[in-house]
């Protein structure tokens, strides 16, 4: 018996996957009882593929009668990138233990975005993040037999960059590599051990360079970061195992930070430019609650024993002295100090930080001394120093100066709370 099976309509709908196919048709050429006999090929198409409300985009292949099971091939174009498809092929029906089922492979050749596309059109919750660089899909297969699903896939990206932008900043994750060996699509489950690179990380005044985190994908929900480990001004900071779970509101991970170079922090504190040598290490802990992130208690400090010299640029402390009047006692504290760090030998640093409301408070303290005198005057009647440009100049000693700083913090709370957001859906 050989006939012809047809088959149109205009949708077909699954709310258990909270899917829907528009249009689909078939065209098969068939014989019965089956045998050998090379049959002639059919086709089938899907006009549009709806997963979530999500546009997954159309499907159209070939189907053969192969004894009692149909061989298949088909290309899904992308409905989002120019030139971009998922190629598949298969069989389904009785194999040849007379098992019924499905045996599927597919992959995506690597493509490369060279237009950055909003990921959102993916993933609602990402919106305003947008994505390029190269990527591709292989080694994707879908077995289902009586007794069980196995799905996997391999996902390989290179020269990658994230970025998202606000009105309050932008965060942009550069020079991405990603290897993730998934070992069940369904469960969204990995292998142990998967690397994300990243070349640089950058949001407001804050650089991080050469990151690496290892991870594990264990379910639909939590993700292990097994380990996370990058450049910091010019030093390393290292992160130990976190599970980011949706069910877990609160999170204390402790940056741990090796000759982080004292100069970069002060720069990165927005304190002018600073040269020199010099390193501390320490721990910061942070606290993600509610949607806020804030610093508790951390602290940075030089080795003992290893001075170091540090210059920064005038200007940045000296501009807080502009409308302050010279017989001001805190106008000479500054000034005192302002001059001192153009050219200052330390005996040690230490770096403590804490948040206070939406501020980041960074309290400095250097113990040494300038590398010359400078021109202050000890005055008694005031009983203090004050600023005299005639006189020959002070040698200060042991001097210990420190610094009070408050950054704003609120734009890194809003990220956190949009990063936090995506996670959770």
């Amino acid at each position: 018996l050989y006939g012809v099976a047809s088959f149109n309509a205009s949708s077909i709908e699954s709310s258990s996957f909270q899917a829907e196919m528009k249009y689909p048709a078939i065209y098969f050429p068939f014989k019965l009882p089956a045998t050998s006999e090379q049959i002639k090929k059919g086709c089938f198409s899907i006009s549009n593929i709806l997963v979530k409300n999500i546009d997954i985009g159309a499907v159209s292949g070939q189907l053969q009668q192969m004894g009692s099971s149909i061989a298949f091939s088909a290309t899904a174009p992308s409905v989002i990138l120019p030139n971009m498809s998922v190629n598949l092929s298969g069989t389904c029906g009785m194999n040849k233990d007379k098992i019924l089922g499905v045996d599927m492979v597919f992959n995506i050749p690597k493509y490369n975005v060279t237009t950055p596309i909003d990921i959102s059109k993916w993933i609602p919750s990402a919106s305003g993040i947008t994505y390029q660089g190269e990527y591709e899909v292989k080694e994707g297969a879908f077995k289902l037999s009586p007794s069980k699903i196995e799905s996997k896939l391999k996902l390989n990206m290179s020269n990658s960059i994230l970025e998202m932008k606000s009105k309050e900043g932008n965060i942009c994750a550069s020079g991405i590599s990603l290897r993730l060996d998934i070992k069940d699509i369904f469960k969204l489950r990995s292998a142990p051990s998967q690397s994300l690179k990243i070349n640089k990380l950058s949001f407001g005044p804050i650089a991080i360079e050469d990151i690496i985190i290892f991870f594990h994908i264990e379910n639909l929900k939590a993700i292990l970061i097994e380990s996370i480990r990058a450049k910091w001004c010019n030093g390393t900071i290292s992160v130990q195992a976190i599970r980011i779970d949706p069910s877990i509101k609160n999170y204390a991970p402790v940056i741990s930070c090796d000759r982080v170079s004292f100069p970069k922090i002060i720069e990165q504190f927005n304190l002018g430019k600073a040269e020199g040598d010099g390193t501390l290490n320490g721990s910061i802990p942070v606290t993600f609650r509610d949607g806020k992130i804030s610093f508790d208690n951390g602290f940075l400090y030089s080795t003992p024993g290893s001075s170091g010299k540090i210059k920064i640029e005038s200007g940045t402390i000296e501009s807080i002295t502009e409308e302050m009047a010279k017989d001001n006692p805190v106008f000479s504290e500054i000034s005192l100090a302002e001059m001192a760090l153009r050219d200052f030998e330390y005996k040690w640093a230490k770096v403590y930080l804490n948040t206070e409301g939406e501020n980041i408070i960074a309290k400095i303290q250097i113990n040494g001394k300038p590398t010359k005198p400078l021109p202050f005057a000890y005055k008694k009647e005031y009983g203090y120093f004050v600023l005299d440009t005639n006189s020959p100049g002070s040698v200060f000693k042991g001097l210990t100066l420190d610094l009070n700083i408050k950054l704003p913090f609120n734009k890194f709370i809003l990220y956190s709370r949009q990063i936090q957001s995506i996670i959770g859906k």
